[in-house]
């Protein structure tokens, strides 16, 4: 059952170009000013209420200006939001049958505080009303800015779209990628389930052959439906997120269905929503032991538009055996051959460079094997498109225009090595150097599987000299040394053995105190030949594709 299907990633995923045009009624155009400098306020999100129903709401211009239509006329209040801002008391107003208005709201700076974090919250299920001061204000600053996003979506917003598939190993190390041509436009590729179904059916379903995962979106985050069947309670960050504050999501207890468990996190400074992480939770489709889930990055614009700018689910791979009488079912006898991951990146069309800061990601790659550094390493970071080649001591320095939870991606044949190290996550930061170390696989790892048992002598592991149009496998590796036998005759002795198909090979229990040669055959042709002195114990490695020492 190799292909899944993704039916989420919706509402916050892409802009839309939304409305349905101009409404006739009662229309009021609200101006937002600081109370200070009577400067406007922009992003800020006004909403029209009919008691506790919201009836229409808005997010503010650069002028500071959004206008709303009653659905009749009538007393209503105006409530304005601020992420990062206490909310102010809501205005009344009266809206007269076919009347236009207008009016300036005049709201504070004062803040929102978050208090410290010394112990993680209390777990509150089925509600945010009592869930405690510090997640009630996360959740307070995370609504507004779910709010913002679904507001620019149905704004006029364009965005330019780049989506991405790629093929994991168990580790998450990346196989294979595929990058689809950048498109702009508006519009949502994917359709969300609506939340009463996930809440009804899970997020995880079997239809036939194929899986289905659901990922959440704005409007399931701040539906009654998810909030009645999970628990939340506020969590500090981990040392990758430093500056950050999270409210971390698990379904209820009661749950029987595929379901979601989560943190959003919120950067303490600011309170702006940064990003949220989930995972899926009681699948009996997905192995144990399986991370399943995703990941979902946020950003907003100085105009006061937030959208997603990165996305990605992670799905795993799984080879399912045949259960009695021939039948292909979920069993605890199905393995994990690693994962699929799809997602996209979104750049806001318009947005001026200057309105983008640039983060660093700055690092050593360490050839474990050579040990020195890995010179020639490619460096990327996915969604953009800079790139960097690590120099002769494998250091690195790139600057791209994006942040956040990012992969980077690195490409070098001897990172490709099982275990691959040939990606890796890690936060960025706008504005700030964020550094990486990373190391090949060492001698002694590579080798295990070759020589699983420990003899005292020597061995020799190394990589077949690349050539174009063969495979790695298809060459002889011959390691011939001269001993003395029982008569103290000096003879000459020798092994072979092929590449895997990495260009992988090894030679166990070699004698020590002898100088090996190593020899890269294409039938009789000789296309490498290196040398080495074998010590007892060791492991040492031999790459016939490297330039001879000099």
């Amino acid at each position: 059952m190799r292909l899944h299907s993704i039916q989420a990633l919706a509402g916050i995923l892409l802009a839309l170009l939304g409305g349905t045009g101009s409404a006739l009624g009662q229309a009021i155009t609200v101006r937002v000013l600081t109370d200070s400098l009577r400067t406007p306020v922009a992003g800020a999100i006004v909403r029209l209420l009919d008691g506790p129903r919201t009836v229409a709401q808005g997010l503010t211009n650069s002028a500071g200006r959004v206008m709303l239509r009653a659905p009749r006329p009538g007393g209503y209040w105006l409530k304005v939001g601020r992420i990062g801002f206490l909310t102010p008391p809501p205005w009344p107003i009266e809206l007269a049958a076919g009347q236009d208005q207008q009016i300036d709201l005049r709201v504070s700076g004062d803040r929102v505080n978050l208090p410290p974090l010394t112990v993680e919250g209390e777990r509150r299920c089925g509600t945010m009303a009592d869930s405690g001061a510090v997640a009630a204000l996360l959740w307070e600053q995370i609504r507004q800015a779910l709010i913002a996003t679904q507001l620019t979506q149905e704004g006029d917003r364009f965005f330019t779209t780049t989506l991405f598939t790629r093929e994991l190993t168990r580790s998450r190390a990346i196989r294979a990628e595929r990058w689809l041509p950048g498109r702009a436009g508006t519009g949502r590729p994917f359709v969300s389930a609506p939340p009463a179904e996930l809440a009804r059916n899970g997020f995880v379903i079997e239809e036939g052959d194929s899986v289905t995962y659901y990922a959440p979106d704005a409007p399931l985050l701040l539906s009654d439906p998810f909030v009645s069947t999970h628990c939340f309670r506020a969590i500090g960050a981990p040392g990758r997120l430093s500056g950050q504050i999270g409210l971390a999501f698990e379904p209820a207890g009661h749950r029987s269905v595929a379901d979601i468990a989560g943190v959003l996190w919120v950067d303490r400074a600011s309170t702006e929503l940064r990003s949220l992480e989930y995972r899926y939770t009681d699948a009996e489709l997905i192995p144990a032991g399986a991370e399943a889930g995703g990941r979902i990055l946020f950003q907003r614009l100085p105009t006061g538009e937030w959208f997603v700018r990165d996305w990605a689910i992670r799905m795993p791979d799984i080879a399912r055996r045949a259960g009695g009488g021939g039948a292909v079912v979920p069993s605890g006898r199905d393995s994990l051959r690693g994962y699929y991951e799809r997602g996209g990146i979104a750049e806001p069309l318009g947005a001026a460079a200057s309105e983008v800061v640039r983060s660093t990601l700055t690092g050593m790659i360490y050839d474990s094997l050579s040990r020195h550094g890995l010179a020639g390493v490619v460096v990327r970071v996915a969604g953009a498109a800079d790139t960097a080649v690590t120099d002769s001591v494998g250091a690195f320095s790139l600057s791209v225009p994006v942040s956040g939870s990012r992969v980077v991606v690195l490409r070098h044949r001897l990172l490709d090595l099982p275990p691959e190290h040939n990606s890796l996550t890690t936060e960025l930061t706008p504005g700030k150097a964020t550094p990486i170390l990373l190391a090949t696989p060492s001698p002694e790892s590579l080798i295990g599987p070759f020589c699983p048992k420990e003899t005292g002598g020597g061995r020799l592991i190394g990589l077949t000299a690349p050539v174009a149009g063969k495979a790695p496998g298809e060459f002889s590796i011959e390691a011939r040394w001269y001993d003395t036998n029982t008569m103290a005759v000096l003879h000459e002795s020798f092994r072979r053995t092929n590449g895997d198909a990495h260009g992988l090979w090894a030679f166990c229990d070699l004698p020590p105190g002898t100088q090996v040669t190593v020899r890269q055959l294409d039938g009789r042709k000789v296309l490498a030949t290196r040398t080495a002195f074998i010590r007892r114990g060791a492991t040492l490695w031999l790459d016939l594709g490297a330039p001879e020492p000099r």
